[in-house]
């Protein structure tokens, strides 16, 4: 927007120089100019600023001293310009970290700059709008499903900007085994790392067993292969990304003797090993 600003004084005499001059403008946006016109009472002298408005000249002051005879006078003028918000982006918290399902996650649409203030306020999440319309968006307790890219838009009387894009990575590793329970000698087990569909690309995938690692296992699924008693233990998958690492939970394989059809000794989650004839009876069989 350009605007002009007119200083004057009604007149002047003759005798006694006289200068106006405008302060507090931006020399690379604006331009002064000025004019004098003879009347019957004496000169009348007029500066014009012609300024090139932006946001950023809202809260200058400008002022016209008039100069005359050695002494000095000013008048102010204290721009407010109108503008829609301006540098519109979101905070996350916690800023730094994994974030985990059950987590409380905020997100805050911070504004550098508005005036008039901003008056409303609309959330997206993957360019669907949300029911949120607070500068702060809550999310007490994050699930795997509110990952996505979220954006901001602010606005007020003027117009309205929207913030760049927010990735909202939730983050966890579950170990899934397949067969569940105790394990009998020879059967194959698979361990499978389980990460959230919108995980990025790129993961590095390392597992544990008993706190050591396993220097050959780098893939998502690890497999037992004929298992026997030696592969008893806790298990537990790291898996590092973009943003960090994060380990799962350990998970218990159990590797048991084959129950023979009749005599023998059998396998009881309760109690242990005992007589195939008395385990079956037991509770927490087989």
């Amino acid at each position: 927007m350009e605007v002009d600003f007119n200083c004057s004084t009604p007149y002047a005499c003759l005798q006694e120089p006289i200068s106006l001059q405008w302060q507090g403008q931006d020399p690379a946006r604006s331009v002064t100019s000025n004019f004098q016109k003879l009347e019957t009472t004496g000169i009348s002298h007029q500066e014009t600023l012609h300024m090139a408005l932006s946001w950023q000249d809202h809260g200058r002051t400008l002022s016209c001293q008039l100069s005359v005879a050695g002494y000095k006078t000013k008048g102010e003028i204290f721009l407010q310009v109108q503008y829609a918000p301006k540098a519109v982006e979101i905070l996350p918290s916690p800023s730094e970290g994994n974030i985990r399902p059950g987590d409380l996650v905020t997100l805050t649409c911070q504004v550098n700059s508005s005036y008039p203030a901003v008056s409303s306020v609309q959330w997206l999440k993957d360019g669907t709008p949300l029911k949120s319309q607070s500068l702060v968006l809550r999310l007490p307790q994050a699930a795997w499903d509110d990952a996505g890219v979220y954006t901001c838009q602010a606005g007020n009387e003027v117009g309205s900007l929207v913030s760049p894009p927010f990735s909202l990575h939730i983050f966890m590793a579950e170990v899934q085994m397949s067969p569940e329970g105790p394990i009998q000698e020879n059967q194959t087990v698979t361990l499978t790392c389980n990460v959230p569909k919108e995980a990025p690309s790129g993961l590095r995938y390392s597992w544990y067993k008993n706190h050591v690692l396993l220097e050959d296992a780098h893939s998502p699924t690890l497999q037992l292969h004929s298992a026997t008693r030696a592969d008893t233990g806790f298990y537990v998958c790291e898996v590092q990304y973009v943003h960090g690492r994060e380990r799962s939970g350990p998970v218990s394989v159990v590797v048991i003797r084959k129950c023979p059809v009749c005599g023998g000794h059998c396998w009881s989650r309760a109690k242990g090993w005992g007589p195939c004839g008395q385990v079956r009876s037991w509770a927490g069989w087989p």
